[in-house]
């Protein structure tokens, strides 16, 4: 993973950000009609979120199908 660019987990994609000020990466679920954020100290730390991100995106867009 590289900053600026963005990453696919489940055909879903997110970007990949840093913030100086905050010294945090971060980023978001790209092309959905929902907010969903996550972030992370490392890059490692910032793809684990993401990839719970998903999941729990995914559980919940599944729960409102119900």
């Amino acid at each position: 993973m590289v900053l600026g660019q963005f990453v696919e987990y489940k055909g879903h994609i997110g970007s990949i950000e840093y913030s100086d000020e905050d010294k945090i990466y971060f980023g978001q679920l790209l092309n959905i009609e929902d907010l969903v954020n996550y972030e992370g100290h490392s890059i490692e730390e910032l793809y684990e979120y993401y990839r719970e991100a998903v999941d729990d995106y995914m559980e919940f867009r599944e729960e409102m199908r119900k």
